[in-house]
């Protein structure tokens, strides 16, 4: 049976579902209890239903921020796994780079070990000395000194001389000549004398030839350019 609690105003009827409350109630003659104003007032199944609720939002909360952390930590370790492999791979280029420079110096020096070495080299050199207090009219190289130069030159350093026709098509046969006098390493002065020409004459020719070559506005100077090509 349910259980009547009364106040000065109210009565609240006590049922297995929570608390009946009745505002203003009148007791009618078989018993029955009205009122101005009836509704549920469910105290302890209320109180119940907000603290599910407060734990249902607490457990909500949780989950929430472990999954903020569990993103954050993930985004971090990403970036860490980014910056370590870029770093990586910085070391992994500058050890390539380095080993390219290595074995670029060490064709330049066995390429200049070789060259000096040679008969046509060797003419070179004493046409210099014994021309390089005149100035020729012509070249002191003949045809035949030049293709003995070109061969050398091709069969020392990779086909020197046929890569750059090919990859330089600007280039008169006469620049080919200059390339491969100024790849010796000698002195404007000293191709000024082989060639018959001035030194002025002969730095006009290298701005042409790095102009041709594409080399003109970079950092590169012709010599580097060629010892290195």
């Amino acid at each position: 049976m349910d259980d009547i609690i009364q106040t000065n105003k109210d009565t609240i009827i006590q049922t297995a579902w929570g608390h009946m409350k009745i505002v203003n109630y009148k007791l009618q003659e078989n018993g029955a209890i009205t009122g101005d104003s009836l509704y549920v007032v469910t105290i302890e199944q209320g109180h119940s239903n907000d603290r599910q609720i407060g734990l249902y939002s607490y457990v909500s909360f949780l989950l929430s921020a472990l999954l903020l952390m569990m993103v954050v930590y993930m985004f971090i370790k990403s970036k860490r796994r980014v910056s370590v492999l870029k770093s990586q791979i910085e070391t992994i280029k500058q050890a390539m780079q380095d080993q390219a420079e290595e074995r670029d110096n060490e064709r330049r020096k066995m390429f200049s070990i070789y060259i000096t070495n040679t008969p046509v080299y060797e003419k070179i050199q004493s046409l210099i000395k014994a021309h390089i207090d005149d100035i020729p009219t012509g070249e002191l190289l003949q045809e035949a000194a030049w293709e003995d130069l070109k061969n050398e030159m091709n069969k020392l350093d990779d086909n020197f001389c046929v890569r750059l026709k090919k990859d330089f098509t600007l280039l008169k046969p006469e620049d080919i000549k200059y390339c491969c006098l100024f790849k010796l390493g000698l002195k404007a002065s000293e191709i000024a004398c082989l060639m018959g020409r001035t030194p002025n004459m002969i730095h006009k020719r290298r701005k042409l030839i790095s102009e041709r070559l594409g080399i003109s506005k970079t950092s590169f100077t012709l010599e580097d350019f060629l010892r290195s090509f």
